[in-house]
């Protein structure tokens, strides 16, 4: 026990994150601090037949020595953990857990803290790492496609008598049939659209109307596959009823200088250039993306260090948050499902976390900062896409907590751009 952290009997590491504190103090030392709050206690008191500050010290311990106690112990150990945490510099990331107080019997006061603490990060080399060049050129078809998705965008629907062919746009109300061909209440859906030969339904519904028209009715049996997500028609025949409620003929407009100016360029050729160059900035960023991801994976491997727990767990939850878009899973197979995806994204938590301190350590030995510029930049890109004031954008960014998000992606962008300018980019 040194004399510096005072009543720390013992500080082990099980491993280079966590912090095992053993501490032993005089149980004179903690009865002094007893008498002393039971002291603060008599004069703060009222009690009948006695003036403030001069109830006897008796009846002051007989009705308080149980909250002195407590009082004068949580003082104690907060004092002696604080102690601790400024003369070994220690920097715990979680709340401490405490464990196995003992101050019975005329003992001294012992107890244990448990601790997870920030990682030593040592990086060796992060400049001049070598990485392999990516990079994807545009191809006609991906222009094509992307103009295909502009005439779909601006395209027209109108009712048609006649049967319903493939592209054309299908309403529809069904619903679900028992075994004698009765509706099974509350299974109707009414109003259902979607387009013929998108394959955006079960390819017994396209089959099933093709060929319908407005108003006629049909039966449809959908046999499910053994590994259908809902566990009850896995396997099973399942009869529907259906009305078509409308049939829609899908028109696009003609690829001519008209539509292009639509869609605010000069001619079509002018769309197509256009077109071409924002699709090559999408592949450039993306390459770039995976050259940084790629080098950022070679800094973790050559510089392998603990994270703590609690920031792991912390990753996988926003992961699975994300993955389950808030749903509570429903059913044992499904918390099932959902255990064996978090063990599995475990790997990809760790090195998120270990990202954030490599990124954390490259910024201070460089000196990269973000700035109100660079904040206020992303205010107003944000502003923009949404189009509603930077004032707004700004305070909602504040109280949402995004603006602590924008800072540490910019601080990332910053850091990786560093790291992938000055790499050895080999073919």
């Amino acid at each position: 026990m040194s004399e510096e952290t005072g009543y720390l009997k013992e500080i082990t590491s099980p491993s280079t994150v966590k912090r095992v504190l053993r501490f032993e103090i005089p149980r004179d030392r903690i009865e002094k601090r007893i008498n002393e709050a039971i002291e603060k206690i008599r004069k703060e008191i009222k009690v009948d037949g006695f003036r403030k500050g001069k109830v006897p010290r008796e009846l002051a311990e007989a009705r308080y020595a149980d909250t002195a106690r407590r009082e004068a112990l949580e003082a104690a150990i907060q004092d002696a953990y604080g102690e601790v945490l400024e003369k070994e510099s220690l920097r715990p990331v979680t709340p401490a857990s405490l464990t196995d107080v003992d101050f019975e019997d005329g003992r001294p006061l012992t107890f244990t803290v448990e601790i997870e603490v920030m990682p030593e990060v040592n990086i060796e080399k992060y400049k001049g790492l070598r990485v392999k060049r990516v990079e994807r050129k545009v191809e006609d078809k991906d222009v094509d496609a992307e103009v295909e998705n502009l005439r779909e965008r601006l395209s027209t629907s109108s009712s048609v008598d006649r049967e319903a062919a493939e592209g054309d746009i299908v309403a529809i109300d069904y619903w679900r049939v028992d075994a004698d061909g009765n509706e099974i209440a509350g299974s109707k859906v009414e109003g259902f659209p979607f387009q013929l030969g998108k394959q955006s339904v079960l390819k017994e519904f396209e089959e099933g109307l093709l060929g319908a028209r407005k108003g006629d009715r049909r039966e449809i049996s959908v046999t499910y596959p053994d590994d259908f997500e809902q566990k009850e028609i896995r396997g099973k025949t399942v009869k529907f009823g259906v009305e078509v409620s409308d049939v829609k003929n899908k028109v696009l407009p003609d690829l001519t200088d008209e539509f292009a100016a639509r869609v605010g360029a000069d001619s079509l050729l002018d769309l197509r250039l256009k077109v071409r160059d924002g699709i090559q900035r999408m592949y450039d960023d993306d390459a770039r993306s995976k050259m940084k991801g790629a080098l950022m994976q070679a800094i973790i491997e050559a510089n392998p260090f603990e994270v703590p727990d609690v920031m792991i767990e912390a990753s996988l939850d926003a992961m699975m948050e994300m993955y389950a878009e808030g749903a509570e899973p429903e059913g044992e197979e499904a918390k099932q499902r959902l255990e064996e995806l978090r063990r599995k994204m475990r790997p990809a938590a760790v090195n998120i976390v270990k990202e954030q301190f490599i990124i954390d350590e490259v910024a201070k030995r460089e000196g990269i900062t973000v700035d109100e510029a660079d904040i206020e930049n992303m205010i107003a890109a944000h502003a923009e896409r949404v189009n509603a004031p930077v004032d707004q954008v700004r305070e909602w960014a504040v109280k949402s907590g995004e603006l602590k998000r924008w800072r540490r992606g910019i601080l990332a962008d910053k850091v990786t751009d560093l790291l992938l300018d000055s790499a050895d980019v080999y073919d």
